[in-house]
Formats: structure tokens, C-alpha cells, sequence
């Protein structure tokens, strides 16, 4: 995606009414979800602190966590695919169709999908 279609996309979307309103009720609705939230459960803050600390946790070790993942899949009889960019994880499921020899390919929508322009490449 070129930073042009970006600002193009971002002209759109800033002029476009129902989006605007739908943002502007999203963020109502978070924030009184959330005043609501806290008030009703006393130890809010600190599930907050507890949930923020594990995050932290998490990506100060992610390659521990990725690791013990593969090991999982791994064991389940599945396969990990490493890949470096979003050329190479193109030229991954690329090959994976080839080696299968598949004609026809059905995905679900991820964010990953997204991230590396999964949809056009195929």
C-alpha cells in the first residue's frame, strides 16, 4: 500500500459522516464503559496494573513465548512458518499452495492477512 493511497483513504474516511459518528459513539461508549466498570469493582486500578504488567512481561520475552508456541504446534502436528517480511511470508503461503498443488485457495480474514497484502498477492 503507497502512503498516497493512505491519505486518500484518510480524505475519505475524515469525510465520510456515518464513520465520524460511529467513532464519535465508540469512544461514548468506551469511556462510560469504563467509568461504569470502575465503579462497580473496587479493584479496577490494579487489574489494570496486573493486565498492563503482564503485557509488559510478555514482550520483554516474546522470543520465550514464541518458542514454547512452535514447540505446541510443533507437537500437535502442526508446522511454523518464520519469515522475515511480508515478501517472505507471501513466498510462504505461496509455496505451501504449490506444494500442495492447490488450485483454489480459501482463507479467513486476519489481521495478518492485512499486514502483509495477503489478499492481492493471491
Amino acid at each position: 500500500r503507497s502512503p498516497a493511497a493512505f491519505v486518500q483513504n484518510a480524505e475519505h474516511a475524515l469525510h465520510d459522516p456515518h464513520l465520524q459518528q460511529a467513532l464519535r459513539q465508540i469512544a461514548a461508549g468506551f469511556g462510560g464503559n469504563r467509568r461504569r466498570a470502575a465503579a462497580a469493582l473496587p479493584e479496577f486500578e490494579a487489574l489494570c496494573d496486573a493486565a498492563a504488567a503482564i503485557k509488559d512481561h510478555t514482550l520483554d520475552h516474546l522470543d520465550l513465548y514464541l518458542a514454547e508456541f512452535e514447540r505446541q504446534v510443533i507437537a500437535s502436528g502442526g508446522h511454523v512458518h518464520w519469515c522475515a517480511d511480508a515478501s517472505a511470508a507471501r513466498q510462504a503461503v505461496l509455496d505451501i499452495c504449490r506444494e500442495a498443488n492447490a488450485k483454489t485457495v480459501t482463507k479467513g480474514k486476519s489481521m495478518v492477512a492485512e499486514e502483509i497484502d495477503l489478499n492481492p498477492f493471491l
